[in-house]
């Protein structure tokens, strides 16, 4: 009966209703506490109408849903509504009325639709992430509605307690550092120099008498500010101009603090320490020869320095020491309280925090390099870095901004396919609205491991420590469970009859007022429960004197709790999962593929011939159930026999599922990526197709625009636009690695290849169309091409012959077919048409192919580069670009080379008009506007990953690190 159970479904009808049923606020068991109202009865605790004479005693407050009453039923209906239109734009009443106006679980600040944009001169705007993507590098807060960060791509944003917005932006400028001594005297520092001092709301550039890069801030008083930067450069303000100092070192100076007294400290390259006591600097022995990122402290007899190699330094008593043992990457910034409590951040996204036991790591949501941390107070701190990471630590834990990184999941429990919750890791609760995905606040870091609800508002999770959380529709809160011991699994009957299980063979039941504890044997780890009204199962582990577990069942006949079988056969066997159709059709599986089925009398074994630790069952009968475990396999039993659906190309650990239909299933887990990252994937079985969603932090390789509002981004996974923002779209059918490519004949007709296949989407899902023997063709295909769905082209590159050999392939709506080309010689890399007769292919060593139905024939194009994309504007206007920059066009009758005034490898194309073409290459993207190629300021640092777009959406550029920029056309 653990999260992933149906149970409820089965024998309890009328508490499910799809998910939707729910109780009338306010209601409790036995008599009705408060009162029922005029014209209303009570019953088994329940406030109900007859005939619904009461409009207004549905009524649930909530604007999200449509309230009905159902005499018949005796119960209140909710049905969700979700609104399409969002809340905003910026300005708007919507965006600050405290309401979620379209019910997406976000409101007002909080909501995409009410940021402000953030675009820069030339109008290139953030869709992805929000609020702005470009790595922030500095941090200063004068309260927790008052924050400020700056970056590259000139930015300088401000937090006022609701939403972030920008502040300015100078396109060519790259901030490093900010101070304040006021919300109306701020100083922002950066490279080459640059200064900005803003008094009031205006913002100036004051000279700073220096070209070095200055990279770090901090003063005293607003006359008495230190900047300091390369070349052990140090610049002092007392009122009226920036002044150098003589600083003693060459080496660079990257961070710079103030003891309250005046004292001010910085630390640089090779250990450097430097140190400020009246008007003079002087070096002091750090121990080190690290480089020292930051520096921070409570006063003068209280300073810290962090740097390389995890280092953390203290000075205390006249002296550095080193003062930490924990393991750690290169640590960036360092922010002390005066109450004791110290926040280091760094590297791939470490926070270390330091209070009255010392140092401890914090999971900080992110794996991005963190820059600096700044805060008003130790539950207000917000740290920032790389790619626009900004994570704040609010409720004594931290959370990523508007969204996160799903960390490991471990359940999952639906009200309805539209109603999803996922629980795990640090306190992750995840809702699918039929959507997407989106995180929702917890109020805990605590590991969650159970989910189960018998309605839309009554939702529990359990957890480590005894945790136990519940939904009422709006907010998640904490209820006491009388126990510290981890909760595994939680499940019921009804609102008024649920259990939780765990370790030390706790057992805890709610009977709608409290949770009243149970005991059995403290050496059984319990790992799942599930029953019916008095004939409940609990499962997991007896550990004996030497620690060997054995598979353990326990029964709950409506008075007492005892063993019913103990595997004392086979040790280091655990059961980890349970799930029933029936009381007399009880299904256990756990360790090593081990499967029990119950028929009413005794536990028989069962030879699945299933070979991974099978984690979680759940299922809708007796013929439809389906296992998941510590690995990519769904198996699926149909009355009969067990067969297994594979989740191609990841490599995930499935924690446990949730079976609403026999063609709707959800299993939860995590993958493991390169950099050793858990993410939390759920996966979904739909109308017979598997498809995953992983994280959107992986480079997006291509774009392909059907309408304004109907855009898809593609890479490690899909996204798509709605006009309004953008949504991770489930498929497993994109290779893990490896380029993909779009084109699209409609909305709903949209074709893509990844590795050797081709995939479709019919505007409902994603699915395979064709794949490519891989015997035969073990290379992949690079990109597609269409005229109609009946007339599709795709090339790529075929190492069978263990020489590349590029490949071109025909769609005639009935079958493929392969183009007859050169038999060996370069890949083949993009494919462009204007008419059927009228199909360009472009590959290595300056390969261009003019092919037709027949023949693909080669064509001189004047250069030996690689090329690796081609677009056009008419059948008389084509370009040609790739490596070195090579840039060719066709004029109707020869391919000529046309300088492009770039040196980086041009991988993508695409234009509105033949004056307007975009090519996108590492160093950024390039414009041809009739005339020539001119460099265009997206402003980012973040080198572009794909271009597109059309007269009517405009122009789209995909960028490293999944990020997605957007311009208006004029």
């Amino acid at each position: 009966m653990e999260g992933g159970a149906s149970f409820p479904r089965l024998f309890f009808p009328v508490t499910l209703l799809a998910g939707i049923l729910l109780l009338v606020p306010g209601c409790q068991t036995g008599a009705c506490d408060p009162a029922c109202g005029p014209g209303e009865l009570c019953e088994l605790g329940r406030c109900y109408t007859i005939e619904c004479q009461l409009d207004l005693d549905c009524d649930d407050a909530s604007s999200c849903t449509r309230d009905v009453c159902q005499s018949d039923r005796k119960m209140c209906v909710h049905l969700l509504e979700p609104s399409e239109i969002g809340e905003g734009p910026v300005g708007e009443p919507t965006c600050s009325n405290g309401i979620d106006d379209d019910c997406d679980g976000w409101t007002d600040g909080g909501d995409n639709d009410c940021q402000t944009d953030v675009c820069n001169e030339s109008g290139w705007c953030w869709t992805k992430p929000l609020p702005q993507g470009n790595t922030l590098a500095g941090a200063w807060a004068f309260g927790s509605d008052d924050v400020w960060v700056v970056g590259d791509g000139g930015t300088i944003m401000h937090w006022n307690g609701t939403a972030w917005k920008l502040e300015k932006r100078q396109a060519e400028s790259e901030f490093l550092s900010v101070w304040g001594h006021s919300s109306d005297d701020i100083w922002v520092v950066g490279k080459a120099g640059v200064i900005l001092h803003r008094q009031g709301n205006v913002w100036e550039e004051v000279p700073s008498g220096t070209t070095n890069n200055i990279h770090g801030i901090w003063g005293v008083s607003e006359n008495d500010v230190v900047a300091v930067g390369a070349g052990g450069t140090i610049l002092e303000w007392h009122g009226t101009a920036w002044t150098a100092a003589t600083s003693g070192s060459m080496y660079t100076l990257s961070a710079v603090w103030s003891a309250p007294n005046g004292e001010f400290w910085a630390v640089g390259a090779e250990g450097t320490i430097l140190h400020r006591m009246g008007n003079s600097w002087s070096p002091t022995a750090s121990g080190t020869r690290e480089h020292l990122y930051g520096v921070g402290g409570t006063d003068e007899s209280d300073v810290w320095a962090v740097g390389n190699r995890n280092t953390i330094l203290h000075w205390e008593d006249g002296a550095w020491s080193g003062d930490s043992s924990m393991p750690g990457d290169d640590l960036k910034s360092i922010l002390a309280f005066p109450d004791g409590t110290i926040y280091v951040v760094g590297d791939g996204g470490v926070i270390l925090e330091r209070g009255a036991y010392g140092w401890v790591s914090s999971d900080s949501r992110t794996n991005s390099n963190l820059l600096a941390v700044v805060g008003s107070n130790p539950d207000s701190v917000w740290a920032v870095g790389a790619g626009g990471t900004m994570v704040q630590r609010r409720y004594g834990f931290w959370t990523a901004f508007l969204g996160g990184e799903p960390y490991q999941l471990e359940d999952i429990w639906g009200a309805s396919p539209d109603d999803v919750w996922a629980v795990g890791f640090w306190g992750t609760i995840l809702h699918w609205n039929g959507r997407n995905w989106h995180d929702v606040v917890s109020g805990t870091a605590t590991m969650l491991y159970g989910i189960w609800g018998s309605s839309a508002i009554d939702i529990w999770a359990v957890g480590e420590g005894g945790i136990i959380l519940h939904w009422d529709g709006r907010s998640w809160s904490k209820f006491d469970s009388g126990t510290s011991a981890e909760l595994a699994s939680v499940c019921g009957t009804s609102p008024i009859d649920v259990w939780a299980v765990g370790e030390k063979g706790t057992i805890l039941s709610w009977n709608g007022r409290e949770w009243i504890p149970a005991s059995i044997d403290s050496e059984v780890e319990l790992q799942d429960i599930w029953g019916t009204n008095e004939d409940v199962w609990a499962v997991g582990c007896d550990l004996d004197s030497s620690r060997m577990p054995r598979g353990v069942i326990y029964h709950w006949d409506g008075e007492h709790w005892s063993m019913n079988y103990s595997d004392k056969r086979e040790e280091n066997s655990c059961y980890y999962s349970i799930w029933g159709s029936a009381p007399d059709d009880v299904w256990v599986a756990g360790q090593n593929g081990i499967i029990l089925h119950w028929e009413g009398r005794d536990w028989r074994k069962v030879d699945a011939k299933i070979f991974m630790d099978i984690k979680g069952l759940c299922g809708t009968s007796s013929t439809d159930m389906w296992a998941v475990g510590e690995s990519s396999e769904l198996v699926h039993w149909n009355g009969t026999s067990w067969s297994g659906t594979t989740v191609q190309n990841l490599d995930l650990h499935l924690s446990k599922p949730w079976c609403f239909s026999p063609d709707h299933v959800w299993a939860v887990g995590y993958e493991e990526n390169f950099l050793s990252k858990r993410w939390g994937v759920p996966v979904r079985y739909a109308d017979g197709n598997i498809s995953a969603f992983v994280d959107t932090a992986h480079a997006l390789g291509s774009i392909w625009v059907a309408a304004p509002d109907d855009i898809w981004a593609l890479g490690r996974n899909i996204l798509h636009w709605n006009g309004r923002d953008w949504s991770t779209v489930p498929t497993w059918e994109f290779e893990s690695s490896g380029s993909t490519d779009a084109w699209g004949s409609s909305p709903s007709s949209v074709w893509a290849v990844s590795g050797w296949r081709v995939l479709h989407w019919d505007g409902s899902l994603w699915s395979t169309t064709h794949q490519f023997n891989d015997a035969l063709h073990p290379g992949q295909l690079k990109a597609i091409w269409g005229f109609s769905d009946s007339n599709l082209w795709v090339v790529g590159t075929d190492s069978a012959s263990g020489i590349g050999k590029g490949v071109v392939f025909h769609w005639d709506g009935q079958a493929w077919e392969e183009i007859p080309g050169e038999a060996s010689g370069p890949s083949y890399h993009d494919v462009w048409g204007a008419a059927n007769d009228e199909l360009w292919v472009v590959g290595s060593e300056g390969k261009i192919l003019r092919c037709d139905l027949t023949s693909c024939l080669p064509a001189a194009s004047g250069t030996n580069e690689t090329l690796v994309a081609v677009w056009g504007a008419t059948a008389n206007d084509v370009w040609a670009a790739g490596a070195s920059g090579a840039m060719v066009h066709w004029d109707g009758n020869s391919w000529e080379v046309v300088p492009s005034g770039n040196s980086n490898t041009i991988f993508s194309l695409w234009g509105i008009s033949e004056t307007e073409i975009y090519a996108e290459c590492d160093s950024g993207l390039l414009e041809w506007d009739g005339h020539s190629w001119n460099p265009v300021n997206i402003g980012t640092s973040a080198h572009p990953t794909a271009v597109g777009g059309s007269a009517e959406s405009g122009i789209w550029v995909l960028v490293s690190g999944g990020g997605i920029l957007h311009r208006n056309r004029p």
